[in-house]
């Protein structure tokens, strides 16, 4: 092969190889990490209730909720509010501290043989017993998320957005 066609050949192949890359797109690998968030779910009513009892899950027994100081109702992920599950990959190894409330923290979930632990920052579904006036109200709403990374390809970081009822 001389010395021009040999340049060519290799231009063409470079041409190719560069081809496949732009027409493939970037490939993306996503780290295995599982991201809780632990804060509070807020509930947000078109008229103030008079009473309001909330739980995670649509099966679950729903507990009173307060009303906090600056007019907003919160229901924490924690006992009573918090579902138990005995299904093996909604459970965390014991030996994993559960995070303070109002953070995001980053986890591996393991699992175990040991009794259910509540899931605790990964809840997808809340159920909501309002009474206002003479009107009593019984739902369950999905909990919506918006990721804190809204340009990154992969899933991570992310905050609850209020939940409306009613």
């Amino acid at each position: 092969m001389t010395k021009g066609r040999w340049i060519l050949f290799c231009a063409v192949v470079l041409l190719v190889i560069a081809a496949v890359i732009a027409l493939t797109g970037r490939q993306t690998v996503c780290p295995a990490i599982m991201y809780f968030n632990t804060s509070p779910i807020e509930l947000r009513f078109a008229r103030t209730p008079d009473a309001v009892s909330a739980c995670f899950g649509p099966d679950c027994k729903p507990a009173e909720v307060r009303v906090n100081d600056d007019g907003r109702w919160l229901v924490p992920q924690e006992p009573p509010y918090a579902v138990h599950t005995s299904s093996p990959s909604r459970r965390l190894a014991p030996s994993l501290p559960v995070p303070p409330p109002d953070t995001t923290t980053r986890a591996t979930p393991t699992p175990t043989a040991t009794a259910p632990v509540p899931f605790i920052g990964g809840v997808r579904s809340i159920r909501v017993v309002s009474q206002t006036g003479g009107l009593r109200l019984d739902a369950v709403y999905d909990i919506h998320t918006r990721s804190l990374d809204p340009f990154s390809p992969c899933p991570g970081r992310y905050e609850y957005l209020p939940v409306e009822v009613g």
